[in-house]
């Protein structure tokens, strides 16, 4: 099937109901706004394919505008629009002609019957996700939203492969981000600094080779840097205001985004007066 253009209740201003009004074109916006992402739901559910969920939903959406007509007021607009959206659905498997997995009538039944609207449970444990998705940083948000499980709720390997990558890093470099906090500026070339109580935590993005720079950083007189996964204590000078490390550790503790801890009084200003501000 040809890719539909994005959901948007504007597309529907090209084709007004046929008995319907200014009043009534407000009523099916309000009510399809309302409940459109439950809709898609349950054609996903019955269809299991993306892409044709989507061109299903495009046609459900233009059948129930043309139909809004015969809607009654003070029925459930949902349970109309999932019958309509099940027609067409039973319409599509009959009529298509490519090979694909085919649930029974039976079953394809059963699972039109069941609720597409959260049940207590179902809604306490949606709020508590968005709660902490709320709290996580952008980036992290960004992760989370780019994995999705199969119609058989199982991830793709690629995906898995991720996420064991990302918690294989976490356990090695944890205390570079739980509880700290980035500091103005806070970047240098591949460098990226957080900082937490005493510690200064200098995050490089490149594999790093000796000698590195680290520049504005002071560490604190007789203390030692360390890579977080390893218990070497690296060798390390002090030049003209930048910490230049001599070693590391063999074999690294991690496969990226290696993280050198050091014991600092105030790097803060320290980077603020040797390393340049970028717009």
């Amino acid at each position: 099937m040809e890719r539909q253009p994005e959901h948007n209740t504007e597309d529907l201003g090209a084709v007004a109901p046929a008995t319907s009004g200014g009043e009534g074109h407000a009523e099916f916006i309000g009510l399809f706004a309302q409940h459109h992402s439950q809709i898609l739901a349950y054609i996903y559910r019955l269809v299991h394919d993306r892409h044709d969920a989507d061109d299903l939903f495009q046609r459900a959406s233009m059948v129930l505008w043309s139909k809004f007509d015969s809607f009654e007021p003070a029925s459930n607009f949902l349970a109309w629009a999932k019958r309509i959206a099940y027609l067409q659905v039973c319409n599509f498997l009959r009529t298509s002609g490519r090979d694909r997995l085919r649930f029974s009538d039976e079953v394809l039944a059963r699972l039109a019957a069941e609720p597409t609207v959260p049940n207590e449970e179902s809604q306490r444990r949606l709020d508590a996700l968005a709660r902490c998705m709320k709290e996580l940083g952008r980036g992290d948000r960004v992760t989370l939203l780019s994995v999705a499980p199969k119609p058989d709720g199982t991830l793709p390997d690629s995906q898995v492969n991720v996420l064991n990558r990302l918690g294989n890093w976490m356990r090695v470099n944890d205390d570079a981000l739980r509880g700290a906090d980035f500091r103005i500026p806070c970047e240098a070339g591949t460098l990226r600094f957080t900082r937490k109580g005493p510690w200064l935590y200098a995050i490089d993005l490149k594999e790093p080779t000796a000698p590195t720079i680290i520049p504005g950083v002071t560490p604190v007189q007789g203390s030692n840097i360390r890579m977080l996964g390893s218990d070497k204590d690296l060798a390390w000078r002090q030049v003209d205001g930048n910490v230049v490390i001599e070693e590391f550790p063999d074999p690294l503790p991690c496969d990226h985004a290696w993280v050198f801890r050091i014991r600092v009084n105030d790097t803060t200003e320290e980077i603020r007066r040797h390393i340049p501000v970028t717009e």
